[in-house]
């Protein structure tokens, strides 16, 4: 009988694709890169949420500031312009009712008029002067004016008065010029007031215009940082997807790891399994010439 020939049993394991690995390699650095851009728009959103919220709070607090000032540099020169309109008619009021009473008792609302007056002008001017316009100092320029020439006027139908000369004087109250000269200061005084409320109205509105590019501006704001936080939640969840599949690629090699090692392990076994039958082989059938014989023996060797 012939000898058999030596024979081996190859298992090769399945190995990973050049895909597989490729991908291997890269969701690891796609996964880092898209958890730094996610980190990176929260920080944006959180950046732009509190430096655009700032600013528009500024914005915001500064309008309100200068509508306050305006409101109170109004009320200031409104107050200082009825005083002067008080003192003016005090003044003029009483100058008439001593030229036709001699009674010194109303002098003395002429010299709190005298007072009142030029006390009046000055904190009109101190009100006005941090934003007036050539236009506004020249109308409080002819007021002054105004009243210096009603003042003076006065002065001199009192003084007419005091020196013996009341007919002197009772003859200039009947005339026009006291009229003339308080409806001067009359309209000059309105001319004031109206350009002061115009003003005090122009404010309010800025102020409402800047109240309403707020909200805007907080609403806009609002868009973007909702909108850079969902980039963050999209490139988060990309993240965690590459993450996911890396763990899985990574489950997978070690599979293949594990398969090729015992793919390995069985191979060996069964060389060495067909080594030993080969030998029972071999010694089984030397010397022996009947097949059944030799065949008979193999049966037993391999049976034992």
């Amino acid at each position: 009988m012939s000898q058999m020939s030596d024979s081996t049993l190859t298992i090769s394991p399945v190995l990973p694709t050049a895909p597989e690995r490729s991908e291997r390699k890269t969701f690891g650095p796609t996964a880092a890169r898209k958890r730094l851009l996610a980190l990176l728009a929260i920080f944006l959103a959180i950046v732009v949420f509190l430096v655009g919220g700032t600013l528009a709070t500024l914005f915001s607090l500064r309008a309100e500031q200068d509508a306050r000032n305006q409101v109170v540099r109004t009320q200031a020169v409104l107050g200082s312009l009825r005083d002067l309109l008080h003192g003016a008619i005090e003044a003029e009021t009483s100058v008439r009712g001593y030229l036709l009473t001699g009674d010194d008792k109303y002098l003395e609302y002429y010299h709190v008029g005298a007072r009142e007056v030029p006390e009046a002008l000055g904190r009109l001017r101190e009100s006005l002067e941090p934003v007036a316009t050539p236009v506004l100092r020249e109308k409080i320029d002819r007021l002054q004016h105004a009243y210096d020439r009603k003042m003076a006027a006065l002065r001199t139908k009192l003084q007419l008065a005091q020196t013996g000369r009341r007919a002197e004087a009772i003859a200039l109250v009947s005339t026009n010029a006291g009229r003339v000269l308080m409806e001067e200061v009359r309209r000059l005084t309105s001319e004031l007031e109206g350009n002061e409320e115009a003003v005090l109205v122009a404010a309010l509105a800025r102020t409402r215009v800047n109240e309403d590019r707020t909200v805007y501006a907080l609403v806009v704001l609002g868009a973007v940082v909702i909108a850079i936080l969902g980039l963050a939640i999209w490139l988060a969840v990309r993240s965690m997807n590459d993450e996911l599949a890396l763990q899985a690629l990574e489950a997978d090699r070690e599979a293949h790891e594990q398969a090729t090692l015992l793919s390995r392990e069985l191979n060996h076994r069964v060389k060495n399994l067909f080594a030993v039958i080969l030998s029972i082989v071999s010694l089984s059938t030397r010397g022996e010439s009947d097949v059944k014989s030799a065949t008979t023996r193999i049966r037993e060797r391999i049976m034992a």
